[in-house]
């Protein structure tokens, strides 16, 4: 079956971050997949059309149809909602990294004025989402359906 694990080869730490903290998946031959998005499209794609045994067992275990939502402008909004849910992430991990005294602790000046930057740009890349989820019914769970990508990712 697929397992989760941690990876800390020399060179792929981060400081300020604990070891282990980028999503990784091995798959059964060996194969890794890394970072969320990657890992729930690739799961979503495994129970959309499973091919081998255990992608077999693990699509008839699943509990809703899909969760990027069913056909191809309900699967390209949850789409441009998780990009802009990844995009507000990239801008509040800026944030705390350059306003904050961990960034300081790397020899690096914190920058204020780009930590609020970040955050702002951080906001309206959540209100965009916030909007999505107004207008995409399949974005806000249901009893068939209790919860989608983009709710992983927040």
């Amino acid at each position: 079956m697929i397992e989760a694990f941690y990876l800390n080869p020399p060179g792929f730490t981060a400081p300020g971050r604990p070891s282990g903290s980028t999503p990784m998946l091995r798959l059964p031959d060996g194969t890794i997949i890394g970072q969320s998005i990657s890992i729930l499209e690739y799961l979503e794609d495994i129970c959309d059309a499973p091919s081998s045994d255990w992608e077999k067992t693990l699509a008839s275990e699943s509990k809703q149809k899909s969760m990027r939502g069913l056909g191809p402008v309900e699967k390209t909004a949850t789409r441009c909602a998780m990009g802009l849910i990844d995009e507000a992430h990239i801008y509040f991990s800026n944030a705390c990294h350059k306003g904050t005294a961990t960034y300081a602790g790397q020899g690096k000046v914190p920058n204020e004025e780009a930590a609020r930057y970040s955050i702002e740009m951080c906001r309206k890349a959540l209100c965009q989402v916030d909007g999505y989820f107004k207008k995409e019914d399949h974005l806000v769970g249901t009893t068939d359906a209790p919860s989608t990508v983009a709710d992983c990712m927040l």
